[in-house]
């Protein structure tokens, strides 16, 4: 399933945000990897900066509901809360596709 950004937060959620900028086009994050935490109801949110959509893709499993996202330019949102069990040693690599070129950041979730 995918979920289109528009500032959008799924309901039922915590709103503890640990926030990832993607800076331009070519899909590069400020954050190369990001820890959230489970039991503090953390979930990540990307904001796009650059001209066009990105689109976040978890290929090889999400930590989330959904494992593609895609931001507007100049919008955010939101991943919603882990549906995984928490494990500090897991990395959850995923992609985020800009028009011009794509990166390989990962999220951990702590307990």
């Amino acid at each position: 399933m995918t979920k289109l950004a528009e500032e959008f937060t799924p309901p039922g959620t915590a709103k503890a945000h640990k926030n990832v900028q993607i800076k331009n086009d070519h899909g590069q994050v400020d954050l190369d990897c990001i820890r959230i935490s489970h039991r503090a109801g953390e979930q990540v949110k990307w904001s796009h900066h650059g001209a066009h959509e990105a689109r976040i893709v978890f290929d090889e499993g999400s930590p989330f509901q959904q494992s593609t996202f895609i931001v507007q330019a100049g919008k955010s949102i939101s991943s919603g809360l882990p549906t995984v069990k928490p494990d500090p040693h897991k990395l959850y690599k995923y992609s985020v596709h800009g028009c011009e070129g794509v990166n390989d950041p990962a999220v951990i979730i702590d307990p």
